[in-house]
């Protein structure tokens, strides 16, 4: 009393317009210097619960349940007893979002929350994230997603229909429509945002997840859980398995969490691995295959990338070089740097496909992940590039000789017409090739014609998405159409010394 500070263990509160039932809890009271009124901290009301469900306290289709505190005019989440509280959206086609955390702001029919676990709904999908900062506003029904301030910064996004993980500073979605923009922030031309494919691996990548540990925390839990036969865990039964500081370990498996390779209920803390670490785990140890997937996005200025909530392919910009396949060196240079995410990590681009000594020019190609083939509906050109020895070492010089499709009435109706040529060098066998029969067939093979044409390009075989295997006679293009002829009457060959009546 001398304190001036007063406590009302069994307080109850009716707030008319938000529930009409008393709710059970606690007022606390204590003087505090004059200030706004929106800023007070005092009086206080705690419920003892966090079992307390809303509708509408958000606008129409809001759903709450958890703990409330009462503080002026401030709503929040926190109970007596703390838990998490959740908080979704819906709509009459179905839910749109949803977050659970320890602290959850509502005031002006806007909610927030510093640290929230979030998930966006897209039909059957998902876009999840386990700590970021949410802003939702039923007047604009605006939902503007920011990355933590904190350890999780760099926790990346996992979008489950693209099986793709991202970065992004900002996600931003009106919630009336099917667009979701994603962007960064600051260092727009310096920092890019990653697009990467769930089995992406790299061993370098798994070394250093050990970083100023004596040990590697992914590969401790990975074969903890092998021998157990579980993919969930304590970390103290861990940490005394394998004799290694309680303290340690913890830091440690947050980090894992931070990286998206356990999920970590530090309320019962339970850990469970997540796909991406049982996937590195099997890769590492050379019992599943994996990819080389990783897209980088870098704007000027806008945004990185737009993700249709309709069609669930995601549009991003500024996109350099990427590998389909590194080690046979299969990549993709994208017109104006932009490509398509369609579902399951198939990719629809235009530009140039470069595969080995071959470049595929041209548009509508879609790259078919399962399949490990490129799709190319319309070929503009076919470039040949050989090694060439220089002083400075070997460099791939581009060779350039002439290119002419073959059309139904043979090379006598081309000879009649003398079509320009497409710049190119490639040549293509119409009729299937028996690989048992030549064992070179298919390789480096390709055709194109003057009106364009379409092929398909076999990168490796399906299940060989890494090329740890070299496979004979991979990659191989087959094209379609009436196969093409190679000319030899470039100016720059010889002088032009060859006419059209010499061909290949």
């Amino acid at each position: 009393m001398t304190l001036g500070a007063f406590l009302f263990p069994g307080a109850k509160l009716t707030y008319k317009g938000i529930f009409d039932e008393p709710l059970n809890g606690e007022v606390e009271f204590k003087p505090e210097k004059a200030r706004e009124y929106g800023h007070v901290k005092f009086p206080r009301f705690s419920s003892q619960g966090s079992n307390l469900e809303l509708e509408g306290l958000v606008g129409p289709y809001s759903y709450y349940k958890g703990g409330f505190t009462l503080q002026g005019r401030k709503i929040n989440s926190r109970a007596k007893f703390s838990s998490k509280s959740t908080f979704s959206m819906d709509s009459e086609g179905g839910r749109k979002f949803s977050i659970s955390s320890m602290s959850i702001d509502f005031a002006d029919s806007t909610m927030t929350s510093n640290r929230a676990r979030l998930v966006i709904y897209n039909k059957f999908d998902s876009i999840f994230h386990p700590a970021v900062r949410v802003r939702y506003d039923a007047r604009t029904r605006n939902l503007i997603v920011q990355k933590d301030n904190g350890e999780f910064r760099n926790t990346p996004f996992v979008s489950s229909a693209n099986k793709m993980n991202f970065t992004a500073d900002v996600v931003s979605w009106n919630l009336d429509q099917d667009s979701l923009y994603i962007s960064a922030l600051l260092a727009k031309q310096e920092v890019p945002l990653l697009f990467q494919s769930n089995e992406y691996y790299d061993l370098e990548l798994f070394r250093n997840i050990r970083g100023l540990y004596n040990f590697n925390p992914l590969k401790v839990v990975l074969t903890y859980c092998d021998e157990k036969g579980s993919t969930d865990f304590y970390i103290e039964e861990v940490a005394e398995a394998r004799n290694i500081s309680l303290q340690n370990l913890q830091g440690a498996v947050m980090s894992l969490y931070q990286k998206g390779y356990v999920d970590y209920d530090q309320t019962t803390g339970v850990v469970s691995l997540t796909q991406k670490a049982i996937h590195k785990g099997e890769a590492q140890k050379g019992d599943a295959d994996y990819d080389n997937l990783l897209l980088l996005s870098l704007v000027p200025e806008g945004t990185n990338a737009i993700y249709d909530m309709n069609t669930q392919e995601v549009h991003i910009y500024g996109v350099d070089k990427f590998y389909l396949a590194k080690v046979l060196d299969v990549s993709v240079e994208a017109d104006s740097n932009r490509i398509t995410i369609l579902k399951n990590r198939d990719i629809k681009f235009n530009g140039r496909l470069a595969a080995g000594n071959f470049d595929y020019v041209g548009r509508d190609y879609i790259f078919r992940y399962d399949s490990f083939l490129v799709e190319m509906q319309q070929i503009d050109a076919i470039e040949l590039y050989v090694m060439e020895e220089t002083r400075d070492g070997f460099k791939r010089k581009k060779i350039n000789n002439s290119l002419s499709g073959i059309p139904e009435g043979g090379l006598e109706k081309t000879k009649e017409k003398e079509k320009p040529a497409v710049d190119s060098t490639a040549f293509d066998q119409s009729e299937p090739v028996d690989e048992k029969i030549d064992p070179n067939a298919g390789k480096g093979v390709a055709m194109a014609s003057i009106s364009g044409t379409s092929g398909v390009l076999y990168i490796s075989k399906p299940n060989n998405k890494s090329g740890k295997e070299l496979i004979p006679n991979y990659p191989k293009f087959k094209g379609g159409g009436t196969g093409s002829v190679v000319y030899f009457d470039k100016p720059e060959i010889l002088g032009g010394v060859y006419d059209r009546s010499l061909y290949f």
